[in-house]
């Protein structure tokens, strides 16, 4: 298939919601106190590298229904099932991450996540991180979310909210990225999509405060495209460093200290310790670029 660049045209979509397959009624979850829905939205996404397709966006909200909305998206293979609740008690793949007394807590925060775009295998055309950040906007046009109190990604997810954050970026109050850059891993470690090829981005446009998170041995995104990407960047920056054996996937094995992380970067309060607090406000003294541990 050819890459050819294209000149992004203008939303032409009319968003309408599709009841999904597996959908079901909002129920209350007794244990977080949160509403948890499934559906579909139909939209036309214009592509970078191809024409405007139509498609449904596949998607599960769960939280407390006034709580601020916060976009979490993982890796390749990760899915709209984020944390397993009393409506949908399967395990999540941010099971590990997210859940009650977490920094991703349901009870304090609305979950949004939504299945990557193509990982069906029936988009026949190449999509990239920025496609997938228009699908997000889509997605929050259609649910009716003005702005995100965050957008949490993971991996792929992280090169997702980059994109989101250049291109949607005054609908947005924070970034994380965790193991995630501005630019495709290297070379060699690519057996993964076409689309994390496709990736990059300048992180002079990235305005919006971010928290880069970056694993130490990490051999898909190595500190130091992390540490470039922190230097770069066009707004209030920090760089937080994980050390754990288990090198990309460290995110996905939780811990207190990546919770830590998110709850400093989330402005989220330790467990049972009040509501959340003005969002992702980053310290005064994280000047543009400052690269901070």
């Amino acid at each position: 298939m050819s890459l050819v660049e294209r000149t992004t045209p203008a939303f032409a979509s009319t968003p309408s919601h599709h009841d999904a397959a597996d959908a079901a009624p909002p129920a209350a979850d007794t244990a977080t106190r949160c509403v948890a829905v499934r559906g579909e939205v139909e939209v036309v996404l214009p592509m970078r590298h191809a024409d405007p397709r139509r498609l449904r966006l596949a998607y599960e909200l769960q939280g407390a229904v006034d709580a601020p909305v916060v976009l979490v998206a993982g890796g390749v293979s990760a899915d709209r099932h984020l944390v397993s609740c009393a409506t949908f008690p399967a395990r999540g793949w941010a099971d590990a991450v997210a859940g009650a007394g977490t920094a991703l807590d349901p009870a304090r925060m609305r979950l949004l996540a939504f299945d990557h775009v193509g990982a069906d295998g029936r988009l026949d055309a190449p999509i990239d991180a920025a496609d997938q950040a228009d699908a997000s906007a889509l997605l929050l046009d259609a649910l009716g979310i003005a702005r995100l109190h965050a957008f949490v990604g993971y991996s792929y997810g992280a090169m997702v909210g980059l994109q989101f954050a250049v291109r949607h970026g005054g609908r947005l109050a924070c970034l994380v990225a965790v193991s995630g850059a501005h630019r495709a891993y290297p070379a060699g470690q690519q057996r993964l999509s076409e689309s994390t090829e496709l990736h990059r981005l300048d992180p002079a446009s990235v305005r919006v405060p971010t928290t880069v998170v970056a694993v130490d041995g990490d051999q898909l995104v190595p500190l130091s495209d992390a540490v470039d990407l922190v230097e770069a960047i066009g707004g209030p920056a920090r760089l937080r460093v994980l050390r754990s054996p288990h090198g990309h996937d460290a995110f996905l094995k939780g811990g207190q200290r990546i919770d830590a992380i998110l709850r400093s970067a989330l402005g989220a309060p330790a467990s049972g310790q009040g509501e959340v607090s003005p969002p992702c406000r980053l310290a005064s003294s994280t000047a543009p670029g400052a690269v901070r541990r």
